[in-house]
């Protein structure tokens, strides 16, 4: 009963995912490359910071254009829902199921945003623990959902835990582009002295 729901409602992100992946491989790299370039070629604080801010900037643009873009889908899907599930004939008890996972659906997906996001910037800590956030929020949750629920709130565990890791992602995005510039210094090889 699940799968078949999870699978037509995770359809409905690849419009966000074509979006920010073309955005990404754009402007974003565009404004990446003119940061680290600043950097390398050892730009004076004035353009290392100016650059940074283009680039959070153009990042902080981009998601939120996927954020009103998927947000529209959703609630238009939700709006939808009743058609949409007589059209895939599925049994009226998938019907919750659906509407829920339509929500887990576009939190999972801010979640994979912001991980890519923390990638290209080599945060490697920072999205290792927002996946194991979502990892050990959907056991819990799932298990609880299930457990204190019953079989009407299958999805609910999969959605809470989706909010879990975006709100640890979010915290973690705060502190490591925030501090951007000195992670960026402090990551370079020292070169040796002779």
């Amino acid at each position: 009963y699940y799968d078949s729901v999870g699978l037509i409602a995770y359809l409905t992100v690849i419009p966000s995912l074509t979006v920010f992946f073309i955005r990404v491989e754009t402007s974003f790299y565009l404004r990446y490359r003119k940061f680290f370039q600043t950097v390398t070629n050892r730009g004076s604080l004035f353009e290392i910071d100016q650059a940074r801010d283009d680039l959070l900037k153009d990042l902080g643009e981009g998601i939120n254009r996927i954020f009103w873009l998927q947000l529209t889908i959703t609630a238009l899907c939700l709006i939808c829902s009743t058609p949409i599930m007589e059209l895939f004939q599925l049994n009226p008890i998938q019907w919750s199921m659906f509407r829920i996972s339509l929500v887990g659906s576009m939190l999972i997906l801010f979640v994979q945003l912001l991980m890519t996001a923390m990638l290209y910037f080599e945060f490697r800590m920072a999205s290792m623990t927002m996946a194991a956030a979502f990892v050990a929020g959907n056991i819990l949750f799932s298990w609880a959902a299930v457990h204190w629920g019953g079989f009407g709130y299958i999805g609910y565990g999969f959605t809470a835990a989706a909010l879990f890791a975006l709100a640890v992602g979010y915290m973690l995005a705060e502190k490591n582009f925030g501090r951007l510039v000195y992670l960026t210094f402090t990551s370079q090889p020292i070169p040796k002295v002779e």
